[in-house]
């Protein structure tokens, strides 16, 4: 199963990037409890954060996973945080008929001035396992049953 999502955050500013990273996660939890954060930077065992996907400042700290850094934002912007990251999938492989949660872990860390958002792409969650043609309401099924 997968989802597409980006990381958005106050902490693009400055030099906050360089030091300062608000927590986040996507916990993927089975039926015997094993868990999995499918927050990570694509490749990498990188937790997505400020710090790990960055621009960086000339002088204080280097780039980090440039490629997954979409833009710094301004005023007329769509997303009110400073900066975010690309669209990344998080994925896992599942096993069919087995029960799962996953949860949306965000938390500020070291500092509570500047805060952190995530964002799921509508309609992008996905399984490889084919469920049948859609059933709506449009087009007649499932039938209204009173």
């Amino acid at each position: 199963m997968s989802f597409n999502f980006l990381f958005a955050s106050e902490e693009y500013q400055d030099d906050f990037q360089c030091t300062f990273s608000d927590v986040f996660a996507f916990i993927l939890t089975d039926s015997n409890g094993n868990s999995t954060n499918l927050a990570l930077v694509p490749g990498t065992e990188d937790l997505v954060s400020a710090t790990t996907i960055r621009p960086g400042v000339s002088g204080i700290c280097e780039a980090q996973n440039i490629g997954f850094y979409g833009r710094s934002n301004n005023d007329d912007s769509a997303i009110s945080m400073a900066g975010m990251t690309r669209s990344m999938v998080a994925a896992s492989e599942v096993t069919p008929g087995e029960v799962y949660s996953i949860k949306l872990v965000i938390a500020d860390n070291l500092d509570s001035a500047l805060d952190s958002a995530v964002f799921l792409e509508g309609s992008s969650f996905s399984t490889d396992v084919g469920l049948g043609e859609d059933r709506t309401v449009q087009n007649g099924q499932p039938s209204v049953h009173r």
